[in-house]
């Protein structure tokens, strides 16, 4: 619900000891803070008066904050989509801020340097059915293609999953709007 390192550190991130404090308070809610982008994001004053902390605590935070990714996620069908066919979703990714992203996620209690990955994850939550999943490092920009077979005929709204492997709270989903036609319709054209 917060972002922190566990002892193994997968998945767990923890920018310091004083945020770890900040956290064991449980400011969850206090000051509008529901997520580690909403402590980003807070003006300074009340971030330092939550935090509570002595100056060389809040830069370490601050100086961690800096290297937390942002994204921008795109995506777009490259043909038209048939059922029970084979379907491409383009997706396009790209790292927002930083002209040179950090090689290692900053983790400072796992015990060797991690790199950043992230899995791009498409199904139909109404059904729980999985359609595509693919395991990706982005830099600056990548641009992904994933494959599926196209369901039935019909209008589906899926889910795109952006889940990072190394960090909390930064997970994005987008919503994608399907219509699939009937081979036969096509065929007969």
């Amino acid at each position: 619900f917060f972002f922190f390192q566990a002892e193994d550190g997968i998945r767990d991130f923890c920018l310091s000891r004083g945020l770890g404090d900040v956290y064991k308070r449980q400011v969850h809610g206090e000051e509008g803070v529901e997520d580690v982008t909403d402590f980003i994001n807070m003006d300074d004053e009340p971030r330092l008066r939550l935090l509570g902390l002595p100056s060389a605590s809040v830069q370490e935070i601050a100086d961690a904050c800096n290297h937390f990714p942002s994204f921008v996620v795109k995506h777009a069908f490259t043909a038209a989509i048939l059922a029970g066919k084979p379907t491409v979703l383009q997706v396009v990714l790209e790292r927002e801020g930083e002209e040179n992203p950090p090689a290692f996620v900053h983790a400072p209690y796992f015990p060797k340097e991690k790199e950043e990955f992230w899995w791009l994850v498409l199904g139909d939550p109404k059904v729980n059915k999985l359609a595509a999943i693919k395991r990706v490092s982005v830099g600056r920009t990548l641009k992904v293609d994933l494959k599926f077979t196209a369901p039935d005929p019909g209008t589906y709204e899926y889910a795109l999953y952006f889940v990072c492997d190394s960090y909390i709270g930064f997970d994005q989903k987008e919503t994608v709007l399907m219509t699939v036609g009937n081979v036969d319709a096509m065929e007969a054209e």
